[in-house]
């Protein structure tokens, strides 16, 4: 899957508990910075493999926008629509909420370090929580939906991904 990085964007750390995540430069320099603050610089066709529990984030530290792939191993059902999501409500400047960005990230299987990361696993072996999440994530998809249609049908062939 590919995504385009806008200047100066990031995320906050996180870690994927189920797959390792291969980070492959395709445009531009990449960065990504690991939890104890070390930091690696792709340049186009450089990758970086990320294990399974590694915190870490993707970073562009530049003023243009980058491009780079992911790859999951082993690959995840909703990870991309998860993704596609949370850029489009960027990309249409909708200002996620704290549920939003908790039901985002469980679909990428993405979990933010701290306290955030507890409160929201146990919150979340709580069935009236996990049914408001997908209740939730019905009503995102509606906000999004005509621009996310059009976005998903124009890039569904090449899988590419843009962060505003």
């Amino acid at each position: 899957m590919r995504v385009k990085l806008y200047p100066n964007s990031d995320n906050p750390l996180h870690f994927h508990k189920s797959y390792t995540q291969e980070v492959k430069a395709t445009d531009g320099t990449v960065c990504i910075k690991l939890k104890g603050g070390e930091r690696t610089f792709l340049k186009s066709g450089d990758s970086f493999l990320v294990e399974k529990s590694i915190p870490h984030a993707v970073i562009n530290p530049s003023q243009v926008p980058i491009e780079y792939e992911i790859t999951c191993r082993p690959g995840q059902a909703n990870i991309e629509k998860g993704y596609r999501l949370k850029f489009e409500l960027e990309n249409q400047d909708i200002k996620p909420t704290l549920l939003d960005d908790w039901l985002l990230m469980d679909l990428r299987g993405t979990y933010p370090i701290g306290f955030r990361y507890k409160v929201f696993a146990k919150l979340k072996t709580i069935f009236l929580f996990k049914w408001m999440l997908y209740k939730r994530l019905d009503q995102l998809e509606k906000k999004v939906r005509p621009q996310f249609n059009t976005f998903h049908e124009s890039q569904a062939s090449t899988g590419d991904l843009e962060s505003g």
